[in-house]
């Protein structure tokens, strides 16, 4: 009877845990809607976003450059929409404490086609900012009856219209058309691949000068403008890019989970023309000293320098003067630790 009694209690006992992590389990996969955007401001058809008016693109994009990277992901699993930062946060994510091969190989195989990747850098499949969050796997998205594409060289093509056959024959010119309303507008203004900053910065541990480690620093400055029915919308932004990796047996390199501060600062001007033959400018600038990362191998951070509606706008060229990109040290990681480092870019 005693071993009846006992196998009773450990029987209940496994039943009550079993239980009790189903609830947990339940819990961390729940989604929490209540700063989600409105349904009624955005529908997902054939993996694209429709989107009603310029204002309803707006109230979704103020929620995705306040809300955390994991907030944006839960929304969009909850819409069923898989955009281009979707894919590359996904991908960060996969990746363990210790990078091996063959979590790469892994990577590689899972995330063909849907990220970028270089080595053991990787990047989203199209570089555009916080409309990363926005475009999926046909590279658009609906403002009313306007399209608004980015070609895979990274050109911006807005047709207000709507009319498909334009929008053709912009990706074969990569020109804009503006008697017959279609706007082309690049990307990428630009980048520190362009410039004078080193591939990468050879970082020698202080206590053990036999354990290297490597830096690679970066920061693309992108614009999306783009003419839609009831106006212009501009946004400029800066993604900072810090890739830390270790040099492991037999040569190979790893990726390092490493912590940097730095500063960047950039600055800049708008023209804009409008409807009624009137122009603008509009400066702008951004800066920011001592921002301290994530402990990641792969960091990655969107800065918001301008974003507006311009809506008597019908275009707009944008200029850079000046980027600046420090890195000023790195902290302690595990049992070393790099140290007295300051180098960075100015152009």
């Amino acid at each position: 009877m005693k071993l009846i009694a006992t196998i009773c209690k450990s029987s209940c006992l496994f039943f009550m845990l079993l239980v009790f992590f189903t609830a947990c389990n339940k819990d961390s996969l729940s989604v929490d809607s209540t700063n989600f955007p409105d349904s009624n401001d955005v529908l997902v058809k054939d993996g694209e976003l429709f989107f009603p008016d310029i204002e309803a693109l707006r109230s979704v994009r103020n929620f995705i450059k306040t809300a955390s990277e994991n907030e944006i992901m839960r929304w969009q699993h909850q819409i069923g929409f898989e955009s281009v930062k979707f894919h590359y946060v996904n991908a960060k994510q996969s990746l363990g404490v210790e990078e091996t091969q063959e979590d790469w190989e892994k990577l590689k195989a899972n995330y063909n086609g849907l990220i970028k990747i270089d080595g053991h850098k990787i990047r989203p499949r199209l570089e555009i900012g916080t409309f990363g969050w926005l475009i999926g796997e046909k590279n658009q998205l609906r403002v009313g009856k306007s399209i608004v594409h980015y070609t895979v060289d990274e050109f911006l093509i807005s047709v207000p219209d709507g009319d498909l056959d334009k929008l053709e024959r912009a990706k074969l010119t990569k020109q804009s058309d503006l008697e017959n309303g279609v706007y082309v507008h690049p990307v990428l203004l630009k980048t520190t691949r362009l410039r004078n900053c080193p591939s990468y910065l050879g970082l020698y541990d202080v206590r053990s000068p036999s354990d290297t480690r490597k830096i690679d620093m970066e920061v693309a400055v992108v614009e999306s403008i783009f003419t839609v029915t009831g106006g212009l919308s501009i946004e400029v932004a800066g993604t900072v890019y810090f890739d830390h990796e270790k040099r492991a047996a037999f040569g190979i390199w790893n990726g390092d989970q490493t912590q940097c501060t730095y500063d960047a600062a950039i600055v800049g001007n708008i023209f804009v023309t409008s409807s009624g033959g009137g122009s603008s400018n509009i400066p702008f600038s951004f800066s920011e000293n001592n921002f301290t990362t994530g402990n990641e191998s792969t960091y990655t951070r969107i800065i918001p320098i301008f974003d507006d509606d311009i809506l008597n706008g019908n275009g707009a060229t944008v200029t850079i003067s000046s980027i600046g990109l420090h890195l000023d040290q790195t902290s302690e990681t595990g049992n070393s630790k790099i140290s007295n480092l300051h180098i960075g870019c100015n152009w």
